[in-house]
């Protein structure tokens, strides 16, 4: 089978499995990835098997070529949609600004979220970037320290 053919059967193989979505998406409705994203396979001439994010072979076919440094962006912040008029083209960094204007972040990330532990809402940054909540944090440091003191005290036999 020419490169030409294997393309065509791809192609359709990605609009086959869309359905229409709420808002104007067109869902794609096969296999997922880890992240939500829709994956097309395709085996190619030199016999390995090939994976195709949905988004960016949609968008490739019906905008245009994606320019090297940039990514595919979701306007409609759904993962499965494939429809093309939903796609733009940016870095990642507006990828992240976007996420953080429409509050599109993991609930672990945002700052208005309380802890479930203790219903305080400070939440601090560790060397890493990780996030932890204030006040659980101080609470478990000083745990620690009684246990550490208590062994300490602790008669030896």
């Amino acid at each position: 089978m020419t490169e030409e053919a294997k393309l065509a059967r791809l192609v359709a193989r990605l609009w086959s499995q869309t359905e229409p979505g709420p808002g104007g998406c067109l869902l794609f409705t096969g296999r997922l990835g880890n992240g939500g994203y829709g994956i097309v396979q395709s085996r190619w001439p030199d016999g390995k098997q090939h994976n195709y994010a949905a988004h960016r072979l949609s968008y490739m076919l019906r905008v245009g070529p994606i320019p090297d440094g940039l990514i595919v962006r979701h306007a409609c912040d759904v993962r499965p949609c494939i429809e093309p008029t939903h796609l733009l083209v940016g870095t990642k960094s507006d990828n992240t600004r976007d996420m953080w204007a429409r509050d599109r972040q993991g609930a672990h990330l945002r700052r208005s979220v309380t802890c479930r532990a203790c219903g305080a809402s400070d939440w601090r940054d560790d060397k890493r970037g990780k996030r932890y909540c204030y006040p659980c944090h101080l609470r478990l440091c000083a745990a620690g320290d009684r246990r550490r003191r208590a062994a300490r005290s602790l008669p030896l036999d």
